[in-house]
């Protein structure tokens, strides 16, 4: 998956007795597995889902609230709900599951990024008229006036975008996920389908 992921693999030091149960019981099979691991990736995915709701992260901290959402007062994260839209999982064989988002701009958006954009010139075209320069640009055809300008100076302008995590495991995540799969575990022991 591109973009911004969160993998969740099955860790055997911090979930011994649930693993212990994988190898115990010959009936959970790859496609009770698959089942339990897709669950998982549902819940990893709601989750997510739920921080673009609550405007947090997994911890519960607030996002630092976007330009646009301020002036828009509007949800950061939220301009069309492509991001949050975007959230899936792939369950990884009989392994685990990775939960996230394939738009290219989702790992900027998870992790923040600090760039520096360079300085650039470029001619624009404007209508004069008796009064004065028109507002606005027009098209080259349309224009009786161009001048040259400079966006960023010499040093160009830096850009800081803070990130806003939403793919994690908060503690209610937690305690779901390990939910889900002692209930696959559960249905496996008994002999009911997953």
């Amino acid at each position: 998956m591109s973009g911004a992921a969160f993998t969740l693999n099955w860790d055997a030091g911090t979930m011994q007795a649930a693993t212990a149960a994988f190898h115990a019981l010959e009936t959970f099979d790859g496609a009770r597995s698959h089942a339990m691991w897709n669950a998982i990736g549902g819940k990893l995915d709601t989750g997510a889902v739920l921080r673009f709701e609550a405007q947090q992260d997994p911890q519960g901290n607030p996002w630092v609230p976007s330009q646009r959402a301020i002036k828009e007062d509007g949800r950061t994260l939220h301009w069309h709900g492509y991001l949050e839209g975007s959230i899936t999982h792939n369950v990884l064989g009989n392994d685990g599951v990775e939960s996230g988002s394939p738009l290219i701009y989702a790992g900027t958006m998870q992790d923040g990024a600090k760039f520096t954009v360079p300085p650039r010139s470029q001619q624009i075209y404007r209508k004069a008229g008796r009064d004065g320069i028109e507002p606005g640009f027009v098209r080259k055809s349309k224009s009786n006036f161009a001048s040259w300008v400079t966006i960023g100076g010499t040093e160009g302008y830096k850009v800081n975008i803070p990130a806003r995590p939403f793919l994690g495991i908060s503690t209610g995540d937690s305690e779901e996920i390990l939910d889900t799969a002692l209930d696959h575990l559960d249905r496996a022991w008994k002999g009911r389908p997953s």
